[in-house]
């Protein structure tokens, strides 16, 4: 057979996926030889694996990396054979790599000839041929692209494991007899890379959907291949493991803490499956498992038995786990929900049959009449964080206040107000200066907090509606200090409304002033003066 001779191993795919073949040129002595892909087939007689890719895989494009002498020595020979197949052949020269900067510029070779864009569906890595350190670069660009590119494109690695004896003892065949050559296809290391990838996604960040996507796609392959070979054996289950990590990754990025935790929360229906899949692991991807040992540590305690009994230590890992994965904002409001729970009677902690909506809004009642200043500080971070830092009143950086605050929700302790101040400021919200008042009603307030201070009460247009009033509540909101253990609230009455109910729900007690009238004659003219009487509170939940 001479090297245009068309044998009958079949290209993968038909002619409509469009490939690059990336590979590379040594100096090293090309002899003839027949490279195949199995044991029976008749394979493909050339001096280059390239062109034994090429014909077998119908790339596009194929790019050839070498050095300079290389490519003086070989890249001729190559190009003709390439291009008597009508195949776009591109060049890219390559340093020794002796140096750092040498390094880079190799680095960036790679990392264009493996970026594929949008106009490739595969690409076909051959690192037959690399010289020295280059398959080790090209598998660090890989595994770099790998880890920046939003979309994955399948790459196969190959490697033409050629020899010109079978054992060193064995005399050298004479030229006329052709050596078989295997072409090793190495999918598992792409594979490893995207795996690796995607659980340590879910590990570092929570994120499970690539994660949960590789299982499905694995297991789908494994399935079908189980139901090729006849249907010995259990079906393989990684599918059926994807489809509960999505579950578990789409309530832990929502915040659904009842849906992930207790007997039948996804936490517990992925450490089934992962059980059920050590199998399918074992033999399809092993060194997978240190890794899936580390994720079922991570679901562990969030899988309880009972959430009556166990709910509420269940609760706080969760609360640590998204503390650990930096996920800040669920972190505080699980946190807020395991505070909650505390002042809960057991049919008003866990949504389901029986919940008790009412029960839970009188738990939370309970929470702020006995630890007022616990409940205002965790609500003071988790408004913070919830309304991106636009109603901020926290003194200090908000990550190492929520850190704190889990860290004496996990010891049993009591939120403990910030820096250790005081709430001793008595806030006077309305258009009444303060410095106006009289002494018995500056008297008042100081029996109540001893520092007052003032914050003006807006103009409110009255023809603004019901969400720019909550708008402008909320600025005020923002604007009061940490200090304030109680508030003064007269003005517009549905402005009042909004914020007496958001201060009240940070814990802090509001006051109206009543006074009494008093109508004089000056001058044929009736005067009115108003005199202060006392500060009435107003009604919890109002």
């Amino acid at each position: 057979m001479d090297e245009e001779h068309a044998h009958r191993t079949p290209a993968p795919a038909g002619p409509a996926t469009r490939r690059r073949l990336v590979t590379f040129l040594g100096v090293g002595r090309y002899e003839k030889t027949r490279y195949n892909f199995h044991e029976d087939d008749d394979g493909y007689e050339t001096h280059f694996v390239a062109e034994a890719l090429a014909r077998h895989f119908q790339p596009e494009q194929v790019v050839v990396i070498a050095t300079e002498p290389a490519f003086a020595l070989h890249g001729a020979h190559l190009d003709k054979v390439l291009a008597a197949r009508q195949i776009q052949v591109f060049h890219e020269i390559l340093p020794d790599g002796q140096s750092p900067g040498e390094q880079w510029v190799q680095f960036d070779k790679l990392r264009a000839a493996l970026d594929a864009g949008a106009e490739l569906d595969e690409i076909i890595l051959d690192i037959t041929h690399g010289f020295r350190a280059q398959p080790f670069m090209a598998a660090a660009v890989l595994a770099w692209t790998r880890a920046t590119t939003e979309k994955l494109l399948p790459v196969r690695v190959v490697y033409g494991a050629f020899a010109d004896r079978e054992s060193p003892s064995e005399p050298r065949p004479a030229p006329e007899i052709l050596k078989n050559t295997r072409i090793w296809m190495l999918p598992a290391f792409v594979e490893l890379l995207d795996w690796s990838r995607a659980l340590q996604m879910l590990l570092e960040a929570g994120r499970a959907g690539p994660v949960a996507e590789q299982a499905r796609r694995i297991g789908r392959e494994a399935r079908k291949g189980w139901a090729n070979e006849g249907r010995h054996g259990e079906s393989p289950v990684l599918e059926q493991l994807g489809k509960a990590l999505g579950s578990f990754g789409e309530q832990l990025e929502t915040i659904q803490a009842p849906a992930i935790l207790g007997p039948d929360g996804s936490a517990s229906v992925v450490l089934r499956w992962l059980q059920q899949a050590k199998g399918d692991t074992a033999r399809l991807l092993p060194p997978l498992a240190p890794m899936l040992d580390r994720l079922e540590a991570m679901l562990r305690p969030l899988a309880v038995k009972d959430l009556q009994r166990n709910g509420d230590k269940a609760l706080v890992a969760l609360t640590l786990l998204y503390t650990r994965l930096g996920r800040y904002p669920e972190a505080i409001t699980v946190c807020r929900e395991a505070w909650l729970n505390r002042y809960c009677e057991a049919e008003a902690r866990w949504p389901g049959p029986g919940f008790s909506s009412q029960g839970r809004q009188e738990g939370r009642n309970r929470w702020y009449r006995e630890d007022r200043w616990g409940s205002q500080r965790v609500g003071d971070i988790r408004n913070t964080l919830d309304h991106a830092g636009f109603r901020s009143s926290l003194p200090r950086n908000p990550v190492q206040l929520v850190k704190d605050v889990v860290e004496e929700l996990e010891q049993g302790g009591s939120p403990q107000p910030s820096m250790g101040q005081s709430k001793d400021i008595f806030l006077n919200i309305s258009n009444h200066p303060s410095s106006s008042w009289a002494p018995q009603q500056l008297d008042a307030a100081r029996r109540i907090a001893p520092e007052v201070r003032d914050l003006t009460f807006p103009h409110v247009d009255p023809l603004l509606d019901e969400t720019s009033i909550g708008a402008m509540a909320g600025d005020i909101l923002a604007k009061v200090p940490q200090r304030t253990g109680a508030c003064m609230v007269q003005g517009e009455f549905t402005l009042t409304w909004n914020v007496v109910k958001g201060l009240q729900e940070r814990g802090i007690p509001c006051y109206a002033a009543t006074t009494r009238r008093k109508v004089r004659l000056e001058g044929g003219r009736k005067i009115s003066e108003f005199q202060f009487v006392r500060f009435r509170r107003f009604a919890s939940g109002h």
